[in-house]
């Protein structure tokens, strides 16, 4: 299955695998620092009613990767103008974890945009943007832990 790309018209450049099939859009998003690819290998086994697009997030995959700062607003936006520009209407939306904020921030500033959701693991006690999670995110991936000591795990259990 090939990767397309679509220019929309707010400017990002999104990457998306597409499984054809029949007349109801159905959108996967994924997690942080993930991509589409992680939809790849059960595109087919979706119900053939379904047209099926799983995206690569901006900065993500092959995806644009902007300046700008990414935001679950910036997110949507782009998921929005997907649906209104590919798939041309309402559409079932489907996110995990980072992609199940997307889909709620969608869902919830436009409704007529979506027919239904599925939610898988997504974080939703972050309401905000996601700015503060990718800085501690990745800060914490730079940082390497402490040396391990013995001294600092000796407990004695009941």
């Amino acid at each position: 299955m090939d990767k397309k790309t679509v220019k929309l018209s707010n400017g990002a450049e999104i990457a998306y695998l597409e499984r054809l099939g029949g007349s109801q859009p159905l959108v996967l998003l994924h997690g942080i620092t993930d991509s589409c690819l992680t939809f790849e290998p059960f595109l087919s086994s979706i119900n053939a009613n379904c047209h099926v697009f799983a995206l690569d997030l901006r900065g993500h995959g092959d995806s644009s990767k902007p300046e700008a700062r990414y935001t679950t607003e910036a997110y949507a936006d782009d998921v929005r103008a997907f649906i209104q520009e590919v798939c041309k209407g309402p559409t079932l939306l489907a996110g995990h974890s980072l992609g199940g904020l997307v889909t709620v921030k969608v869902a919830a500033t436009a409704p007529d945009l979506v027919t239904r959701i599925f939610l898988e693991d997504p974080p939703l006690y972050f309401v905000d943007d996601l700015n503060d999670i990718y800085q501690a995110l990745f800060e914490s991936m730079a940082v390497p832990p402490p040396p391990y000591r013995t001294s600092d795990t000796a407990h004695t259990f009941a």
